[in-house]
């Protein structure tokens, strides 16, 4: 029998539960993989226990009701654990079951874990480990209701396994929170002072101290309830080896790009490995999927696997009109049975802001051109499409055509080179990652200053043309310490700047070909305003004498329709700023198409929707379907301040035909920040700028979750809807956010689709944020909805993988329910029917 399984991808560490398995009232079916084993037995490596360092425990929850304690101390630490397996090759998932045994007020914010498969050896004095499987885990990742185990499992390929050994490690992050407040990071364990009762008891009798502490007994062979350990610990149980194939794999399905604009190509090549000794002939297909259940064929190929190798299945595929996210599902048949199959995401979207999930970008590349390959693959893995140079260029606004090998950046002297740009914008595009140029509106660094004297007018200019924190002085000595690499270190983070007259549109000209022709040169797929252009009022006959000047009277007569004609002695400063966009983009749409994309700071804490002028502006900047960006939210101070921020935001921008982005809250004490930052940036229908740890020890794969299924998130045809209105309730034990985040659209085939969030509420205060690390999964969630039809209802999670699993609704009062056996920080329901 095969196993039906649900999407899934070569990013594959994951949590699993077992209640996944066998669930009545789960229809598996539509987008799903299907994953069909081999028949090898499961089986279960028994864990050596270490001569000292553990002990020995008992609890109910624990796979076969024992495990191992490690306790947690002050200073980092590791285990070796012996595994008794001898598996055949083959691709398997490895499940190593964990808890966190934690005693009360224990600050679980800090502290990190590592699993490691394979060997520890001494070589030469130093201990060097060889490992086959490495993986980082969190204390987010496990689920801390009360007895129960959360199984880590991880897919990996297994030929010749010399190292059979578990090595698990901890340690604690830095305070960040401590050190931000300039403060000295507390321990991880509450110390209490003795009481006056104590002092009498502190030189206790032999038969006293053995009952007394159970970190006594640790190294014992006789198990002890796990609830009699009086220290932290973290608890191990055996791991499970659950083979998925040991014949055919697809072991990687890899489309070129990983966003495509609507029409263009991205190849796919399918990766089939064969573990037997034989040739074997089999048959490759491929399909596309997108959306819930949509789904088409690519086409199939019959190869012959080589004994013990790989074959590459090339396949053409051409992207369409239908947009967002696309699962490559590629399936190895022999005998014209499925063995195995794989999947693969990519986005398909114009402009790029739409499926946008965009990354890190560099800042100094000098001397440093050779890890530009691992950055970019980096960015890959971590499914970012698009990526901004911040601050790359010799001057912000009036220099970003650099000719030299290598350059400062006018704004805080950032060391690049000519090589490194080239490599970068080269990788990124082979991969399909756009790259966006950034932009400030500032004359800055020595070029900056050289342009400005040649065009004093375009500055904003103080006291002899020069703004007064300016130190001339830094001009002075500019090339002797540029010149001499001992001096580098003294340069960086200076910005020399003068800002620029926006008023003025022969600057915003000038800026404009500066971009065109930096974007033709270098390859530049859009543009992030870091100040966006706006402006103070100016006269109307300067401004009407500067259109004939640089010969634009009819083009401004058409992009500003209802100001060009007006007879007020002054354009207001609305006008201008609108002038200065609607130009800008009238430029870069001609000259570099219709693709090339535009992005604006906006960032700002005022509540957006009660704000009249601000919603004008930004209703401009949103038009032709522009980005704007919340920067101030990064620091909101606290996990649900950002979420209302994030919320409405989101919400202005996407009633102005734009799309949201935001940063992560950087100064929240909540240990969960960077998950939550991503849950509340999705759920809202915001997208995320730079990193938010995507490849690290997350609870979910978010950023490969949103490629697949962002759609249900940034459509911007989704609007709220109130529950009442909708007939829709949620059952949950413990508490759920959903209200403020539920959806609607109607679908193109008729369908009345509606999104359901269910978020688990972080802790609102601060104090208890920072101690709180993981929390309880809320099981048997009850969700009912008036419906007039039966509906199409299906569930959507990145946790602890991609998961799309169609539910069987049930008939309820005045409609319909489902039951979500888990939800652990936010997963979602897709409900369509016919209104």
């Amino acid at each position: 029998m095969p196993i039906l399984w649900w999407e899934t991808s070569r990013l594959t560490m994951c949590v699993r539960q077992n209640m996944w398995r066998g669930l009545a009232g789960l229809a598996f079916c539509g987008g799903l993989s299907l994953i069909f084993t081999s028949p090898v037995a499961a089986g279960v490596m028994k864990l050596t226990r270490p001569a000292e360092g553990s002990a020995v425990i008992e609890d109910v929850g624990a796979p076969g009701g024992k495990g191992l304690a490690i306790k947690i101390e002050e200073k980092p630490g590791n285990l070796v654990f012996g595994l008794q397996w001898t598996p055949a090759p083959g691709l398997y998932r490895v499940g190593l079951p964990l808890r966190l045994h934690l005693k009360p007020g224990f600050n679980s914010r800090r502290l990190k874990m590592k699993a490691a498969f394979g060997t520890v050896e001494k070589d030469g004095g130093k201990q060097g480990e060889k490992s086959w499987l490495t993986f980082p885990i969190s204390p987010s990742q496990l689920d801390a209701t009360p007895g129960v185990w959360t199984v880590l499992s991880h897919s990996v390929t297994i030929d010749a396994v010399s190292g059979k050994e578990l090595t698990l490690s901890y340690s604690f992050a830095e305070d960040k929170v401590a050190k931000n407040q300039g403060k000295r990071a507390k321990s991880v364990f509450v110390v209490k002072k003795p009481k006056l009762n104590d002092l009498d008891t502190l030189d206790e009798s032999p038969a006293q101290k053995e009952g007394m502490d159970v970190v006594n007994r640790i190294g014992a062979d006789a198990p002890v309830p796990v609830e009699s350990l009086d220290y932290a610990a973290i608890l191990v149980g055996d791991v499970s080896l659950e083979p998925i194939t040991t014949t055919l794999a697809v072991e990687k399905v890899w489309p070129e790009y990983v966003h495509v604009y609507p029409g263009g190509s991205n190849p796919v090549v399918v990766t089939v490995r064969n573990f037997t000794a034989q040739e074997t002939e089999a048959v490759v297909t491929l399909e596309m999927k997108t959306g819930l259940a949509e789904s088409a064929p690519v086409g199939e190929q019959r190869v012959r696997v080589p004994a013990s190798g790989v074959v590459r299945v090339p396949f053409a595929w051409k992207a369409g009109t239908r947009d967002y996210g696309y699962a490559a599902m590629a399936i190895v048949s022999v005998a014209g049975k499925p063995v195995h199959s794989n999947a693969e995401y990519f986005s398909v979207s114009t402009p790029i802001w739409k499926t946008a999930i965009q990354g890190n970008g560099f800042l100094d590349w000098y001397g440093r051109e050779s890890t530009i390959p691992e950055h970019v693959d980096g960015i890959r893995r971590s499914y970012c499409n698009v990526e901004e140079a911040f601050s790359w260029q010799p001057s912000s606004w009036t220099d970003l055509n650099p000719t030299q090998n290598d350059w400062w950046a006018g704004q805080c002297d950032f060391h690049n080179s000519r090589k490194g740009l080239q490599d970068w914008v080269a990788l990124s595009h082979s991969n399909g990652i756009k790259m966006i140029t950034y932009s400030w509106a500032t004359a800055s660094g020595k070029r900056g200053f050289d342009i400005g004297r040649r065009f004093p007018d375009t500055l904003c200019r103080e006291t002899g043309g020069i703004a007064p924190q300016i130190d001339l002085n830094d001009l002075d000595v500019y090339d002797i310490g540029h010149d001499r690499p001992e001096l580098w270190e003294y340069h960086s983070g200076n910005w020399l700047s003068n800002f620029m007259n926006l008023g003025l549109l022969r600057t915003i000209h000038m800026h404009a070909e500066e971009v065109i022709k930096s974007a033709k040169t270098f390859g530049w797929d859009g543009i992030r305003f870091d100040y966006p252009p706006s402006w103070s009022p100016m006269g109307t006959a300067d401004v009407q004498r500067e259109f004939e000047m640089l010969g634009v009277k009819d083009v401004i007569k058409e992009l500003m329709p209802e100001d060009f004609a007006s007879t007020n002695a002054v354009w207001s400063g609305e006008a201008i700023s609108r002038r200065n966009v609607r130009y800008f983009r009238y430029l870069f749409k001609k000259e570099l198409g219709e693709n090339f994309a535009l992005s604006y700071n906006v960032g700002s804490l005022v509540q957006v929707h009660t704000n009249k002028p601000l919603m004008v502006w930004f209703g401009e900047m949103s038009r032709n379907q522009g980005q704007l960006m919340n920067e101030a939210i990064r620091g909101v101070g606290s996990i649900p301040h950002y979420a209302d921020v994030a919320l409405w935001h989101a919400e202005a921008v996407r009633t102005l035909g734009g799309y949201s982005c935001v940063f992560q809250a950087e100064r929240s004490p909540d240990g969960l920040a960077s998950v939550y930052s991503a849950v509340f940036t999705f759920a809202s229908g915001a997208h995320p700028y730079l990193d938010y740890g995507w490849l690290g020890a997350k609870p979910g794969f978010y950023s490969q979750f949103m490629t697949r299924y962002g759609e249900y998130c940034w459509d911007l045809a989704l609007a709220p809807v109130a529950a009442e209105k909708v007939g829709l309730s949620v059952e949950s034990k413990l508490p759920l956010l959903w209200e403020p985040y539920l959806r609607q659209r109607q679908t193109g085939d008729g369908l009345l689709q509606t999104v359901v969030h269910l978020i688990s509420a972080p802790e609102a205060d601060p104090a208890k944020a920072a101690l709180k690390s993981q929390g309880q999964w809320s099981r048997a969630v009850l969700v009912r909805k008036t419906c007039k039809s039966e509906p199409d209802v299906w569930f959507l999670t990145a946790e602890p993988e991609l998961t799309a699993i169609r539910l069987r609704p049930e008939k309820s009062d005045k409609g319909y329910a489902v039951t979500v056996p888990s939800v652990h920080f936010w997963s979602m329901l897709v409900w369509s029917e016919k209104p």
